[in-house]
């Protein structure tokens, strides 16, 4: 499984991996499990949040090797042992887990560390036999929850492959830290929503073809190799406002400005508390090594454009 020394390694490489520092568990995940094998307080928190807690996902790896032992456990204590009990179990464990989540997956590389610790707790007559179809239906269940293939790893280098590629897949979590002068703060409408809602710190009126800075009262501190991308809100059009895109850098610590043009023929006044106009959009990019050449590859489409792309509907 992911051990802290090589995620510190992963993240001393530049990869984004998280560490988990608990001294008191070897999986990260191994307290938040109640004695029935279920997350303690997962569908309070996917309720509220529409997410997992992000406690139970580090850069997207799940230490699910204590799930299984968990399982078979289970199993092999079922008054008969079955396999549509058992399979009961795994949509139990994994509906509320996977549904809505985009999440990978890693399985352990060495079966024999959790068929032990599952030896130790399940009934003798049963432990083969639990531990055995736990992995066939776990492997069913995660391969019906899971958008993305199961792997297993035995290597650094493999771990190392996965974790560029979980990178460009599923960008982990991060810490967006901010301050406000208004007292709002960011906001969305729920969970699914790209964009964090902008605040308005001041009444501004702007006149027929006027354009203005509207004070949002937000600094950001945006992490490393992401940007926030600056747009308005489709609610703007129903106020004739044109809102200016823009592109905040991760080192800018100014206030956002909000630059708005009125397009329509009245007076607009805009108020704190008044439907947000604006919205920033965190993104990732990839660091550019600019190549000049003299010349360029060629392709089929080579100069064209203004429409030459378009495609012509079909009359038949």
């Amino acid at each position: 499984m992911f051990k802290s020394s090589a995620l510190r390694r992963l993240a001393r490489e530049g990869y984004p991996c998280v560490v988990n520092e608990a001294k008191s568990a070897n999986h990260p995940i191994l307290d938040r499990f109640d004695v029935n094998g279920d997350l303690q307080d997962s569908e309070d928190y996917m309720r509220e949040f529409g997410q997992i807690h992000p406690g139970y996902i580090h850069d997207g790896l799940l230490a699910i090797d204590l799930v299984i032992a968990k399982l078979a456990n289970e199993a092999a204590e079922l008054p008969s042992f079955t396999e549509p009990g058992l399979q009961e179990i795994c949509e139990k464990l994994f509906t509320r887990l996977f549904t809505d989540n985009d999440i990978n997956v890693i399985l352990p590389s060495d079966f024999e560390e959790f068929i032990s610790r599952t030896s130790n707790s399940t009934m003798e007559k049963n432990k083969a036999r639990a531990v055995y179809t736990a992995q066939y239906h776990l492997y069913s269940a995660l391969g019906a929850y899971c958008k993305w293939k199961i792997h297993r790893i035995s290597t650094f280098n493999e771990m190392v492959a996965l974790v560029k590629k979980l990178a460009v897949i599923q960008p982990p979590h991060f810490e967006l830290r901010y301050t406000d002068e208004t007292g709002n703060g960011l906001f969305k409408a729920d969970y699914h929503a790209a964009g964090w809602d902008l605040p308005i710190a001041n009444m501004v009126v702007i006149r027929p073809g006027e354009i203005k800075k509207i004070s949002t009262g937000i600094r950001l501190e945006i992490p490393a190799h992401h940007y926030g991308l600056l747009l308005g809100r489709s609610s703007c059009f129903n106020r004739r406002l044109a809102v200016s895109p823009g592109v905040i850098d991760s080192n800018y610590r100014g206030e956002i400005l909000i630059c708005v043009r009125n397009t329509g023929p009245d007076v607009v006044v805009i108020s704190p508390g008044d439907p947000c106009i604006g919205q920033v959009i965190i993104q990732r990019y990839a660091p550019a090594i600019v190549d000049p050449r003299k010349t360029l590859s060629t392709t089929e489409r080579g100069n064209n454009g203004f429409g030459s792309s378009d495609v012509q509907p079909s009359t038949s």
